[in-house]
């Protein structure tokens, strides 16, 4: 696995605790872990809107004055968001799209553009994620964690003790079956998730949660850890990278919304 800055770390699926995601049945085509009826469940929304839309200009834009024959200038647009790598993105918060341009780690996004080996995404023939609620129960059960206020990240798959941290899985998952034989599977919050108990039990059991340990990557006290999770399993591959937005010693709702878990299952190696 490969943390955000590019340093190896081990499996996070590999714990004592032995609570790893569900991986899919051999041969299906489908993604795992799975929600009973995802595939059936709503379509992704269009836009919001009453069918007509009127040209703005593009938020990461900035102008830049050019000479005219007349001696005179114009202001024409220049892309700012343009990039040939992660690097030239907001780290932990976007990725570097096939298109080129900055993207913001979102199920949608990762989807149509991030690497094709995480995604299986079929430009020529693409197929759309189908997204639904997921109960709580069921995401506790699959430890899928994306908000976690403890010393430390408690990844995908691993249980966050209350001794230990306090978090709060994803609610929403989106599916796919981008080529046959294989599986996207996509966690994050719905819109308008209210994270109002989840702080009622921070602030309950904060002072249960000794002081850290330190060391260079733990803070004095406990914090909260924003955790965008990516992974590809295919044969003879399991790749994790762990990244997202830096940890916050208060909380900060804006990060809270933007944590994903996206996972490709594939039956064949990466193209």
């Amino acid at each position: 696995m490969i943390d955000n800055d590019g340093a190896s770390v081990s499996n996070i699926f590999e714990h004592s605790d032995n609570t790893t995601p569900a991986s899919p049945t051999a041969g299906t085509t489908t993604a795992a872990p799975t929600t009973t009826g995802a595939i059936n469940g709503t379509q992704t929304r269009p836009p919001a809107g009453n069918g007509t839309a009127t040209p703005t200009m593009p938020t990461n834009t900035t102008l830049t004055k050019a000479p005219t024959e007349d001696s005179n200038t114009a202001l024409i647009p220049v892309d700012d968001n343009s990039c040939t790598d992660n690097d030239n993105c907001t780290k932990g918060e976007q990725f570097c799209g096939r298109d080129g341009t900055c993207h913001p780690y979102s199920c949608e996004d990762w989807y149509t553009q991030g690497p094709l080996s995480f995604t299986s995404y079929d430009d020529e023939n693409p197929v759309d994620l189908t997204c639904m609620d997921i109960a709580e129960s069921e995401a506790r059960e699959l430890n899928l964690n994306a908000l976690v206020f403890a010393c430390k990240r408690f990844p995908i798959g691993r249980v966050a003790p209350q001794t230990k941290a306090v978090s709060k899985v994803f609610n929403y998952i989106c599916t796919a079956t981008p080529r046959e034989g294989h599986g996207f599977v996509c966690y994050r919050f719905k819109e308008y998730t209210n994270f109002n108990n989840y702080q009622n039990d921070v602030a309950s059991l904060n002072l249960q949660i000794p002081p850290c340990q330190g060391g260079a990557d733990q803070p004095p006290l406990a914090e909260y850890w924003y955790q965008t999770t990516l992974a590809q399993t295919r044969p003879g591959v399991e790749e994790i990278i762990v990244t997202g937005p830096e940890r916050t010693a208060g909380f900060s709702q804006v990060n809270a919304f933007k944590p994903i878990y996206a996972h490709i299952f594939s039956q064949f190696p990466a193209r």
